[in-house]
């Protein structure tokens, strides 16, 4: 089990249309297909730096929702000219969180 840590600059200004964005379409459509969405945070008094954790079994697991998510039709067509309009252009950043060695990563009841 690990998560993964993503972090975007969001254009300034444009915070409020990306929370909607997220809300009400991205984790959505994001958990629909599958994926396992543990947070999603703003940096701490910076509107512009979005941070997200979603949480997967493994690496084969992480690979078949990726395709499922961002190959689909749905979001190439709907939701990928949202994220290019709201975030900043190659500012995105992933890291692989993953657990100490013999340690559980997250109690499951607190993931649900």
């Amino acid at each position: 089990m690990f998560i993964e840590h993503y972090e975007y600059q969001v254009n300034p200004g444009m915070w409020d249309q990306w929370e909607e964005f997220m809300v009400e379409h991205a984790v959505p459509y994001q958990q629909s297909c599958g994926m396992r969405i543990l947070g999603l945070f703003w940096a701490d008094d910076d509107h512009t730096r979005f941070v997200w954790m979603r949480l997967f079994d493994n690496e084969e697991e992480r690979v078949r929702l990726y395709a499922a998510v961002y190959e689909s039709e749905h979001w190439q067509q709907k939701m990928l000219p949202e994220v290019r309009r709201l975030v900043v252009t190659g500012s995105s950043r992933t890291t692989r969180l993953v657990p100490f060695a013999g340690h559980a990563a997250l109690d499951p009841e607190w993931v649900g």
